[in-house]
């Protein structure tokens, strides 16, 4: 203990001035980090808060909920889509002609064979038969690219083209 004492009456007065300097810095850091820290808080406050004063927690839940509707109504437009898809296939989408002169004597191929199809080949076949004196129309079942039904030859000619041609999903008939 006498050693601390010699040591304390001999440097006394700079260890106290040390100390106090030591204080000084000290507080002058706190006042430095406490500034900092308000600075950071009213940063921090500025990003919570949006220009119209709303909170950035509620725009959050508003954006979520916005997703979160924008992606049921995506999931019932995939679900319309692939309903429209399916009635589509049963729809009208690949059609043959086919003209002829039906009669001896008659010219500008007046007659005429058509095909309404679906993609599987299901439909309609109608023929329209045009004389001198009479027309006639007919209309056969088609199933799978053929008929229960005689078929004449541009009848057939008529699936086979409807059948040969490109399915367009985009275009109307």
């Amino acid at each position: 203990m006498e050693p601390l004492q010699r040591l304390y009456e001999h440097y006394g007065l700079q260890l106290w001035l040390g100390l106090f300097v030591l204080v000084i810095v000290l507080g002058v850091w706190l006042m430095l980090l406490h500034r900092e820290t308000r600075q950071l808080r009213k940063s921090y406050g500025a990003l919570l808060v949006s220009s119209d004063g709303k909170d950035l927690g509620e725009l959050l839940s508003m954006y979520v909920e916005q997703m979160r509707l924008a992606a049921s109504k995506a999931d019932q437009l995939t679900e319309t889509s692939a309903e429209m898809e399916r009635k589509l296939e049963h729809s009208i989408q690949r059609l043959g002609l086919v003209r002829f002169n039906a009669f001896d004597g008659t010219a500008g191929e007046q007659s005429f064979a058509v095909a309404f199809l679906d993609a599987q080949g299901s439909g309609v076949v109608v023929s329209g038969l045009q004389g001198r004196a009479d027309s006639r129309l007919y209309a056969k079942p088609v199933s799978k690219w053929g008929s229960s039904y005689n078929l004449s030859v541009e009848e057939k000619e008529a699936i086979t083209k409807a059948r040969q041609s490109e399915v367009d999903k985009n275009s109307q008939l």
